[in-house]
This record gives structure tokens, sequence and C-alpha cells, in this order.
């Protein structure tokens, strides 16, 4: 529509026609989303094999301003006012489109170090891992192993489900159908993104990994009805402590609580916490009536308000 500023990505005709067949037959669902604040950008994954990028509508917020007598002193800027720009609601701004088939997972990667930019990387069952110049809006290319015969550059032997970032290791992992989990080091450069382990233990397709910040380790759930966790040593992966957990039906949600390091499954239609190191059941949450896709631990905040509360820990 004309209210969408797009921004596509140079393209082979073959891809081209991946994407017009893809959106011919409805594949438009949203598979992931995630909001980085730093940049006020909603990110959302779609089946079309396209990110798209939502942001604040500054044209809606420059006329809001105009409109109102004194406007740029009353309605002051995000850094002073963080409720302001959420009134001029939200466009999308960009859509990144490499892919040729549903997106899978996405992670953000903040600027950091020698990092000036944030980065963000994609995955899809096309077997392919994007990585994106947030500040420049540009695709800086594909992380993996160039194939001789068609070179397609490929990070997985199978669909890639799930990618997450760990930034106290400066490494991402993505999981596979393969029912393999790949670590790499992560670099703004494709190129020096290189392999540092593969962890293999499930049975079957590896649909959820995420990094537990609070007790360093990689957590895993998949289809063969098992939550993992692998905790690297000093000595990095060549020395890894794996425990694990039968969930008695696969994993369709997995979190980690962002204060003691518990992890939150879902499945099916329940949520069950589990203690972070021994993957002892600790809580068990039933009420849904369908399966629960996605789980967001929001950890216990104070309040400045008139009533002085704290918000007790929330799974959403």
């Amino acid at each position: 529509s004309s209210g969408i500023n797009a921004e596509y990505g140079v393209m082979t005709s073959e891809r081209k026609r991946s994407l017009r067949e893809m959106n011919s037959e409805g594949h438009r669902s949203i598979s992931k989303m995630i909001f980085i604040e730093q940049l006020d950008i909603l990110v959302a994954a779609s089946e079309d094999g396209c990110v798209y990028l939502w942001g604040f509508d500054d044209q809606a917020l420059d006329e809001l301003r105009d409109s109102v007598p004194g406007g740029s002193e009353v309605l002051q800027t995000i850094s002073d006012d963080p409720v302001t720009n959420r009134v001029a609601g939200f466009t999308c701004k960009q859509v990144f489109s490499e892919h040729t088939h549903p997106i899978t997972g996405v992670a953000y990667i903040p600027p950091r170090g020698m990092l000036e930019s944030g980065y963000l990387l994609t995955c899809s069952t096309d077997r392919t891992i994007g990585l994106w110049d947030m500040h420049g809006g540009t695709f800086v290319g594909y992380i993996g192993n160039t194939d001789t015969e068609s070179e397609a550059v490929y990070a997985s032997t199978d669909s890639i489900m799930d990618i997450a970032y760990a930034a106290s290791r400066s490494e991402f992992a993505y999981s596979s159908t393969d029912k393999l989990i790949y670590v790499r080091a992560f670099s703004c450069a494709p190129a020096n993104c290189t392999l540092k382990h593969v962890l293999q233990g499930h049975e079957s397709e590896v649909s959820h990994v995420i990094w537990n910040d609070v007790l360093s380790l990689w957590v895993s759930g998949g289809d063969d009805c098992t939550v993992r966790t692998w905790e690297p040593t000093s000595s990095g992966y060549l020395d890894i402590t794996i425990n694990t957990i039968d969930t008695q039906c696969p994993v369709t949600a997995l979190a980690a609580d962002a204060v003691n390091g518990a992890i939150l499954v879902g499945l099916q239609d329940s949520v069950r916490v589990y203690e972070g190191e021994t993957l002892k059941p600790v809580q068990h949450h039933t009420g849904h009536t369908d399966s629960v896709r996605a789980i967001l631990h929001l950890p216990l905040q104070e309040l400045t308000g008139p009533s002085q509360q704290p918000i007790r820990e929330i799974c959403i």
C-alpha cells in the first residue's frame, strides 16, 4: 500500500518467483516477533519469507505536533516522554527479503565493543541464515558454508527452526530439523562467523533453542519430547555438561526466567516450569485450550505510581 515504505534487497528472478508463489498461496502468517527497544522497532518474521520492520509513524507525529498549539513543547520527544510517540501509531518502514521460504527465527545483536551498529540474524526453512545491518537497513550476507554445485550458502543440512544469541559469549546457536544445534561465533562479517561446535543428542527435530543468561547455558526443546541444557565449561565445548528431562509431549514454546534462570516450557496447552540447573519440575500451569506458541517472562518491577505496589513476576 502507499503507506508502506518497503525497501527490498537485490534478488534473483528465481527468488522473486518463489516469493510470488508463496504469496499467491496465502502464506502470510507471522511466525516470530521481537521488539527492539533501543531502536523502537517491532520486527515481524513472516511465512512469506520476509521480515517486516515496524516503527513509529514520524510523519503522523509531526502532523500531531503541528495540530496542537505549542505542540513542539507540549509533545516532547521520545527521549523525554516514552509515551508521546505511541499516539502516532506504527507503520511498516522497511522489508527484508532475501529468504525464499518461511522465516522461523530472528535474533538481535545490539551494538557493543567493536560493533558500532546493531545487527539482525534471521533463519529460515530454506537452510539459510541472513545477517542484516540495522543501522543502514542493508543485507550483509548469508552465514554458512558454500555449496559447490549451487554456490548457495547454507548453514544447515535441513530446515532451520530457531536461532538465539548469547551476548556474554559473543556467539549464536540455531536448531534444525536434522536433530542438531549449531553454535557459531558472531561477527559482522559473515565469513568470520565460524562454526564452534555442534550439539548432538536430540532424537528428532529441534524446534527451539534459547540462551539462559542467568545460568550461562544453552537450552533446547524438540519434537522428541525432551528439554536439554548444554553448559559450556571454561574449556568451551570440549567439556560440556548436559542435562535432559522427558516432557512426555513435543515442546511448543521455550523461555528462561530472567531472574533465577528457571526454564519455562510450553507443552501443548500447558506451561511447565523447571529448575534451571537440575531440570527438576517446580510448577505446572493450565488454562489454555490450544497449543502454547510463545512465552514471555516479565520479572519483578518496582512501580513509582500512587499505589507504590510492585508488579509480581508474570509469565505470558
